[in-house]
C-alpha cells in the first residue's frame, strides 16, 4: 500500500517537471564534462589568481552581455555605469550578427564562475533580478547552461566576432587557461583600461566585486572537492561508469525520491548522496527549469547552500576534535594522531536523512548505496579528472588548435617524404644493384617517425563542449547497447 502510494507521489512529481526523465539524464552528463573541463584547465580554476581573474571577467563583461541580450530593451540597469555599458553592447550587437542567447557560448573560465552562481538557486535569482529595473532573473536553459568555449570552436566565433568589438584589451580566452602560467601570459601583455573596468592597475581589476552577493572563492574550493566525489584517480578507469545510464537514470530517480522527502520534511536538514547531489546540481545550473520546477512542486526557489553545509561539516569536525583533545588522543608525540587526521576527511552525517529514507521507502532501496558515499578530500591541488586526463592521453593537452595542426601537417609531410624515400630506394635496389639499398629502411623510418607524430596526439583538448573528447563520449553513454529493461534502476520505474 505504501509503497503504491509512494509510487503515484514520485509519478505526479516527474509529471510536473519542465523536461523529460532522459533530458535531466543528459543535463547532469553535460555538467559532469564541464565541471571536468575546468579540472584539466593549464592554470587552476579552484583558486588563485586565475579564479580571481576570472570572477572580475564573468561580473565586469559577462553579465553586461547577458543583461544586453537576454533582456528586452525596457529592462535598464539600475546603476548609470552598466546602463550606459548594456547600451553600448546593444549598439553594437544591433550593428553586428545580432546575437541570441543560443549564440552565447561562454569561455569555459567564465562559464565556472557563471556555473557556481547559479548552483547558488536563491543568491542567483537575487543578485541578476537586481541588476535591472524590471527585475528579471538571468535564466539559462538545458540547451545552453552547459556550453563552453575553449577559444577555437565554431560554435563561439559570433560571440567572439562581438566580444573583439566590445572588449578589445581582454582576450576571449586567456593563455593561462590553455598552456601558460598565469605570471607569464601577465608579463607579456599590458592590458588597457577602458570605461568597462572600475579601477585603477591589474590587482584591482582582478579583485573588485560587487555583483555576486556570496564567497565565489569558497565555494571553487568546494566544488573541487565535488569533483573529486565523481572521479577517484585511483581507480583506473573505472570513473567512468558514473557516466553510463545506469547509473544517471538511478541517479534521477533517486533525486526524485528525495525531492519527495525534502517536500515531506521541510523544516529538516536533509544530507544527498553524491549521486543525488550530481543531479541536483545540474537541475540548479539549469536555472528555467529549477526554477519553474521548485515553484511547480514546492511553492518556491529550493535552495541549496553548500558554503552553510561546509560551515555545518567543520562545526562537527570541530567539536569531535574537541572530544579527542579532552580524551588526550588528539596528539601523539606532537603530531595529529591518525584518528585526529581521518576527521579532516569526513562529510556530514547521513543517519538521520537515513532514517527518514528508510521511514519513508522502506529498507529497499538503501540510501547510502555503493560508489555514492562520501570520498573525502581531493589528494591534490586538483579534482582528479587531470590525473586521470595526463594518465590516458599524457600533459600534451596543452597543445592548443594551431600548435596541433602544425605538427599533423609536419608529420603528413615525414609520411610523404619517408614513403617517397622507401619506394625510391626499393627500385634503385632493385636496378642498380644495391646501390641505394639504404633509402629503403632510411624511407621507412622517416614515414614511421610521421605516424608516430600522428599516433602521440591527444584525442582532443576537453576545454570546449564541442571538443571531440566529450561529443564521444556523450555519443558513447547515450547510446548504451544494452536493452533498455537491462539499464533501468531497480528502484522505481518512472517513464
Amino acid at each position: 500500500m505504501r509503497e503504491r502510494q509512494v509510487n503515484r507521489e514520485l509519478v505526479g512529481i516527474q509529471r510536473s517537471l519542465a523536461r523529460t526523465k532522459p533530458e535531466y539524464v543528459d543535463m547532469t552528463r553535460r555538467h559532469m564534462y564541464l565541471v571536468r573541463a575546468v579540472d584539466v584547465s593549464y592554470e587552476s580554476l579552484y583558486e588563485g589568481p586565475a579564479l580571481r581573474r576570472a570572477i572580475w571577467r564573468y561580473e565586469t563583461l559577462w553579465l553586461p552581455l547577458l543583461i544586453a541580450v537576454l533582456l528586452p530593451a525596457s529592462a535598464t540597469p539600475n546603476d548609470p555605469a552598466l546602463a550606459a555599458k548594456v547600451s553600448h553592447i546593444r549598439a553594437k550587437n544591433a550593428a553586428g550578427d545580432g546575437l541570441t542567447a543560443s549564440s552565447l557560448v561562454p569561455p569555459l573560465d567564465i562559464a565556472w564562475v557563471w556555473l557556481l552562481h547559479r548552483i547558488h538557486p536563491g543568491a542567483y535569482a537575487a543578485d541578476t533580478a537586481g541588476l535591472t529595473s524590471a527585475g528579471e532573473v538571468l535564466h539559462t536553459d538545458a540547451d545552453t547552461a552547459f556550453r563552453f568555449s575553449d577559444g577555437e570552436d565554431a560554435q563561439s566565433k559570433p560571440l567572439r566576432r562581438l566580444w573583439d568589438v566590445l572588449y578589445p584589451f581582454e582576450p576571449f580566452l586567456p593563455a593561462y587557461i590553455l598552456n601558460t602560467l598565469y605570471s607569464v601570459d601577465e608579463k607579456k601583455k599590458k592590458e588597457a583600461v577602458d570605461t568597462y573596468a572600475h579601477a585603477v592597475g591589474e590587482s584591482g581589476r582582478a579583485t573588485e566585486r560587487s555583483i555576486v552577493s556570496f564567497d565565489v572563492e569558497a565555494s571553487a574550493v568546494l566544488q573541487k572537492r565535488f569533483v573529486f566525489q565523481t572521479v577517484d584517480p585511483r581507480a583506473g578507469l573505472e570513473w567512468d561508469a558514473i557516466e553510463e545510464d545506469e547509473f544517471l537514470f538511478r541517479a534521477f530517480d533517486r533525486y526524485m525520491m528525495f525531492t519527495l522527502l525534502r517536500k515531506r520534511q521541510p523544516d529538516t536538514y536533509l544530507v544527498p548522496m553524491m549521486d543525488i547531489n550530481l543531479v541536483w546540481h545540474a537541475h540548479m545550473a539549469s536555472t528555467r527549469e529549477y526554477h519553474a520546477d521548485c515553484i511547480a512542486l514546492v511553492g518556491g526557489i529550493v535552495g541549496h547552500d553548500a558554503l552553510d553545509a561546509e560551515a555545518r561539516r567543520l562545526d562537527l569536525i570541530q567539536q569531535e576534535r574537541a572530544i579527542l583533545e579532552a580524551d588526550g588522543d588528539l596528539y601523539s608525540d606532537g603530531e595529529e594522531t591518525a584518528l585526529a587526521l581521518k576527521l579532516n576527511f569526513r562529510g556530514l552525517p547521513i543517519a538521520p536523512t537515513r532514517a527518514l529514507w528508510k521511514e519513508a521507502y522502506g529498507p529497499s532501496p538503501a540510501y547510502d548505496i555503493p560508489n555514492t558515499r562520501y570520498r573525502g578530500e581531493p589528494v591534490g591541488p586538483r579534482g582528479g579528472f587531470r590525473t586521470v586526463w595526463e594518465a590516458e592521453f599524457g600533459s600534451r593537452s596543452a597543445r592548443n588548435g594551431h600548435e596541433m595542426l602544425a605538427v599533423m601537417v609536419v608529420a603528413a609531410v615525414l609520411v610523404m617524404v619517408g614513403v617517397v624515400a622507401a619506394l625510391f630506394g626499393l627500385v634503385a635496389t632493385v636496378v642498380r644493384h644495391g646501390a641505394w639499398f639504404l633509402a629503403f629502411p632510411t624511407g621507412l623510418a622517416v614515414a614511421a617517425g610521421g605516424v608516430g607524430m600522428f599516433v602521440a596526439l591527444p584525442s582532443a583538448r576537453p576545454l570546449s563542449s564541442t571538443s571531440r573528447f566529450w561529443v564521444d563520449r556523450r555519443y558513447k553513454h547515450m547510446h548504451n547497447p544494452l536493452p533498455s529493461y537491462l539499464v533501468r534502476t531497480k528502484a522505481f520505474h518512472l517513464d
